[in-house]
């Protein structure tokens, strides 16, 4: 090994916080772009988050923390700290309990929401100017919500979704808009009371078994979150349906949400266990391996199984679990 005296280490550090400096601004570098996403000025919205992967941003983060801390300056603030995740209160997750013998304990990646708003990234700028016509942007609403919702009743229900939303409707190539509000709903469980949590449960089930119906990839992609260009395939009831559920969370004002997104951990009570049990048609040890393990094979259908049951019993499901599904 090689010793450094403190002077010469600390010159040695500014050094190569110089070079990664450099390197991190050309764009073949992997950390490039959650670079230039931190650099821009003003708080992050619902579209810059899609356009950035929030790994590469705690990656770069991390690093320059770590190593190069006065890499920071070169950073905007404003900007830093709407990405940075919030200090745990400790009410985010609720640890493991014994419920009447067979308990599972769940490791849930909070998608954190890649969204926010296309513009400086305050609630009070002006909506961006639309591509399409009036009577286009309401057609494209009630594809979402139903043939009763146009954005006016949007915009009455919920200002800050009806801006963003706008932006989705005309810029379908980064998100489409169908798939950015299911977004914003798997986002809402932080401020989601318990009808809409009993809502958002049941939209999550309508997905995973479209999605496990399809192909293990589409499933994979749906239970991670991975709704931006995803296409589902729906009965016109289960369409119909998610209209309703989806207009519900709008009526509940909880779709604008930014979640601070993290890591959830909820214990499964054995009556819910022993329905994924019979629906998933796995045995106990390899449904528990299942559900602990994100990589499993058969996690989809675990957690597909997991939804459906709590679909068919909303009533009885815990609010940890309703909120860490």
């Amino acid at each position: 090994s090689i010793e450094e005296r403190p002077a010469l280490m600390f010159l040695n550090q500014r050094l190569k916080g110089m070079r990664f400096h450099e390197k991190v601004q050309e764009p073949g570098h992997p950390l490039h772009k959650a670079w230039t996403e931190l650099s821009r000025p003003g708080a992050a919205g619902i579209v810059d988050r899609l356009k950035v992967k929030r790994l590469e941003v705690h990656k770069l983060l991390t690093g320059i923390r770590d190593r190069y801390p006065e890499l920071e300056s070169h950073l905007d603030p404003e900007r830093v700290a709407s990405w940075d995740p919030k200090p745990d209160d400790g009410t985010s997750g609720i640890g493991p309990r014994i419920v009447r013998g067979i308990v599972i304990v769940l490791v849930v990646l909070a998608i954190p929401r890649m969204l926010s708003q296309c513009s400086d990234g305050s609630e009070d700028s002006a909506p961006p100017i639309a591509v399409l016509s009036d009577a286009e942007v309401d057609a494209k609403v009630r594809e979402i919500f139903g043939l009763s919702v146009d954005m006016d009743a949007v915009k009455r229900v919920d200002p800050k979704l009806a801006r963003e939303l706008l932006t989705a409707i005309n810029k379908p190539d980064i998100v489409l808009p169908l798939n950015f509000v299911r977004l914003q709903a798997l986002g809402s469980a932080e401020v989601a009371d318990r009808d809409a949590l009993e809502a958002r449960a049941e939209l999550k089930a309508i997905w995973l078994t479209a999605a496990q119906a399809k192909s293990a990839q589409i499933c994979r992609m749906a239970m991670d979150g991975d709704l931006r260009a995803l296409t589902l395939d729906f009965s016109e009831k289960e369409r119909a349906r998610e209209q309703d559920l989806l207009r519900k969370l709008l009526e509940a004002k909880v779709l604008s949400h930014m979640p601070k997104g993290g890591e959830t951990r909820y214990a499964i009570p054995g009556w819910l266990v022993n329905d994924t049990l019979e629906r998933s048609g796995l045995s106990l040890e390899r449904l528990k391996a299942a559900l602990t393990d994100p990589d499993s094979a058969e996690r989809c259908e675990a957690e597909t199984a997991l939804a459906q049951a709590v679909r068919a019993s909303p009533k009885k499901v815990p609010d940890d679990v309703l909120k860490g599904l």
